[in-house]
């Protein structure tokens, strides 16, 4: 999908529109000065930006969720 890794690390479910199966990539998670991980806006403004699902990717993310809803 072309994502960083930190844009993929950032992802929750609240990004993906489950009816029009749309993933909004809005944040990433960075290491600030310490090394310490920090969430905040991706690398440019263009970099935020919407990616359509295909079937197999939309599949993937359900199955992602159900384990981040038991977290």
């Amino acid at each position: 999908m072309g994502l960083r890794t930190g844009e993929q690390m950032a992802i929750i479910p609240s990004d993906i529109d489950w009816e029009n199966n749309i993933l909004n990539i809005r944040r990433s998670i960075t290491l600030d000065e310490n090394g310490k991980k920090t969430i905040g806006e991706t690398k440019n403004k263009y970099s935020r930006r919407a990616i359509k699902l295909l079937p197999v990717m939309l599949d993937a993310l359900k199955e992602q969720k159900e384990i981040y809803d038991k977290l």
